[in-house]
């Protein structure tokens, strides 16, 4: 029986030939700085643990088939009792986070690297590769004036998440495009990446956070990040509009961070940013569009953690006749209950809990943080489970007029349900109300049954698209009376 391969170091010789120089990073696995003895070139070697990562080889393996010079090439998969390895292209670059986090990249800047970025993603989507969980940190800068992109198709077999589509690439596009030219992520998981400034808790558009970002390239980054008719389709069209834009000449200098200049005082955009990934997103409609992308608005409304149709019948706005005033009744404020607890609620065939440390972040007050669902691969729960939901818990019996819900971004269906008692199942809650979140971010269930009940449940029947798959966030449920 041979003998298990040495644990892995420094000066190391893998496989006869791959010679270890230094380790980079050690997470879901461990990155290499390597030499090719045999064919004396520099590499990169990502080790992965030997079981519960075929995906990953697999990705590796389609992605090393699209011949195009700005993705980094995987050069060898090597699978091996005891050893598994990803041989890749070795790249000299600085990560765009790097780079801007010294100063954000001028507009034009930042359309040629973005563009070189999705014309390398049309290419891979020819061959049926997406990258799937693009971020700042896979994008290289190298001191010759190249961009590379590392990682397609295995960054995200790294951690379980689907293998992507074009919408996921697209929307991950206008991810980086607004990063580039404001230094702010505007994504759900952004690590260390300073996180895009909101208003009311909505995203501000590009052209709110740093002045002379050109109007076109605005609409570009919003059209990109949305889930509409405006959204490109594909990683192709960023490609087609982005040189649109170049060849209009349009360049601005390099300015302030902070765009001080005051919006026009308009009625507020409606429109749900998603992003990333994590983030899924809908046009809300084409006059919110039209006065989001003029620069006459003050915000869109923030989702997936910081996100960017069919009518929204749960709305708490009234209606307003023409040339009229609002009822009486639009100017009640509501007061939402005091709620001690909020958890999660995924009875069988789920596993019982659904990204229970986050549930508190839906009760928080704060709309810039929200409680996720997983990701699934299709938005009736992968076809797994009827939904999963979030139980509340008022320590006492409410009779509320209302429920209203703030998603990250719009493409939900769900039902408030309520109990005396919390019950093992979804039918231990009898239905108070449906809501329909597939054009608002924000939707109202009007309590009509006002028998009081201790515990309130969210819970979800259909999950928006989503930067990798389908999940929802609720970024903050309140009870109203």
């Amino acid at each position: 029986m041979p003998s298990p391969p040495a644990p892995l170091a420094p000066g190391s010789l893998v496989t006869g030939r791959y010679r270890l120089l230094r380790q980079i990073g050690n997470a879901k696995s461990t990155l290499w700085e390597a030499h090719d003895d045999v064919l004396a070139r520099p590499v990169a070697i990502r080790s992965l643990p030997t079981t519960g990562t075929d995906a990953v080889l697999d990705a590796a393996r389609r992605a090393g088939v699209v011949p195009h010079r700005t993705l980094t090439r995987a050069y060898d998969v090597v699978d091996e009792p005891g050893l598994r390895l990803v041989v890749r292209e070795w790249v000299a670059g600085e990560p765009l986070d790097d780079v801007v986090a010294e100063s954000p990249l001028a507009p034009d800047r930042a359309m040629a690297v973005i563009g070189s970025v999705a014309e390398a993603l049309a290419a891979a989507a020819a061959y049926g590769v997406h990258h799937g969980r693009l971020h700042p940190g896979h994008i290289l800068l190298t001191p010759d004036g190249d961009v590379r992109v590392t990682d397609a198709a295995t960054a995200a077999a790294l951690v379980g998440a689907p293998a992507g589509d074009d919408t996921g690439d697209v929307q991950a596009l206008g991810c980086l495009l607004y990063f580039a030219v404001t230094g702010r992520w505007p994504g759900p998981e952004s690590g260390s990446l300073p996180a895009a400034p909101t208003d009311e808790g909505r995203l501000c558009s590009p052209r709110q956070v740093r002045a002379g970002v050109p109007r076109d390239l605005d609409k570009l980054i919003v059209d990109c990040l949305l889930w509409g008719p405006t959204t490109p389709a594909s990683a192709a069209e960023v490609v087609s509009r982005l040189t649109a834009l170049r060849h209009a000449g349009e360049r601005t200098e390099q300015i302030p961070l902070v765009d001080t200049t005051e919006p026009a005082p308009v009625q507020r955009s409606r429109l749900p940013l998603v992003i990333g990934a994590g983030l899924a997103v809908l046009l809300v409609g084409y006059v919110a569009l039209a006065a989001l992308t003029s620069g006459s608005g003050n915000g869109v409304p923030f989702p997936d953690l910081a996100a960017l149709g069919h009518r929204n019948t749960t709305s708490a706005a009234p209606h307003t006749p023409a040339g009229g005033s609002a009822p009486p009744s639009a100017a009640v404020q509501l007061t939402p209950y005091p709620l001690v607890s909020a958890s999660s609620f995924d009875p069988p065939p789920g596993d019982g809990s659904e990204e229970q440390s986050q549930t508190g972040k839906a009760i928080d007050g704060d709309p810039s943080t929200a409680w996720f669902t997983e990701n699934y691969t299709r938005a009736d729960f992968g076809g797994l489970k009827k939904g999963v939901g979030l139980l509340l818990d008022a320590g006492t019996a409410l009779a509320p007029t209302r429920v209203q819900v703030t998603f990250t971004a719009p493409g939900a269906t769900y039902e408030i349900r309520a109990a005396d008692t919390a019950g093992p199942t979804r039918d231990s809650f009898p239905v108070e109300g449906t809501g329909d979140a597939s054009r608002s971010a924000t939707t109202t269930v009007a309590i009509s049954n006002r028998t009081p009940h201790r515990f309130w449940l969210l819970w979800l029947t259909r999950l928006p698209r989503a930067t990798g798959g389908y999940r929802a966030g609720v970024a903050s449920i309140t009870v109203d009376h």
